[in-house]
């Protein structure tokens, strides 16, 4: 137990720092970038630490330290006609922008002060916005096993989003829907628990 809190702590506090470094010095910009090997890289980094940033907001509770709205990185939609890496880097930076919109319009000290009805409208808004995601989400897993983990963590972040969002609900119907979602969410690390046991998997299993 203690060891789990440290390994938190430490989490918390480190991708907290980066995240701001990486805000003072500018990462979430582009202008004057000429460079496309530059500008792919630093949007990479962007992302990498967006990534960390919510899943550090979604263990801990505490407020980002990055926003989309500040950001002109943005995620693209994933179409078919991504190769399949692409795809699945866009659905999960679709996710994470989910998450973002879920803490701002739901867990938000703002978001308790304007009261359960805004609340209520923002489930709505945001449960068509996850939905987007949804193809990629119920489609086959690759053969590809580092493509299959990704998969699989998507759909976790996918069914955990699910939660976050019908918890806030008060009709019964919304709770069966976050116990369905739990159930799936549970599946899914039974899914990566069953994958071939290598660093990868662990890492996924781990998150």
């Amino acid at each position: 137990m203690t060891r789990e809190f440290f390994i938190t702590a430490v989490f918390e506090k480190v991708c907290s720092a980066a995240c701001i470094l990486a805000r003072s010095m500018g990462l979430h910009r582009c202008v004057g970038m000429v460079n496309d090997s530059a500008l792919e890289a630093r949007q990479r980094l962007f992302w990498i630490l967006y990534t960390m940033d919510k899943t550090r907001v979604f263990l801990s509770g505490h407020s980002p330290d990055l926003y989309l709205f500040d950001s002109e990185f943005q995620p693209r939609l994933s179409t078919a006609q991504m190769p399949v890496p692409s795809q699945l880097h866009s659905a999960a930076a679709h996710m994470m922008a989910v998450w973002e919109e879920i803490y701002i319009g739901l867990y938000s000290a703002r978001a308790v002060r304007l009261g359960a009805e805004h609340r209520l409208d923002q489930v709505h808004r945001l449960d068509r916005q996850c939905g987007e995601g949804l193809p990629l989400i119920s489609s086959q897993l690759s053969r590809d096993p580092g493509l299959r983990l990704m998969q699989l963590e998507i759909r976790y972040c996918y069914h955990v989003s699910k939660i976050l969002l019908h918890r806030c609900h008060r009709m019964a119907e919304e709770w069966e829907k976050t116990h369905e979602h739990a159930v799936s969410a549970l599946q899914t690390i039974t899914d990566v628990f069953e994958e071939p046991v290598t660093p990868g998997s662990c890492v996924v299993l781990g998150r």
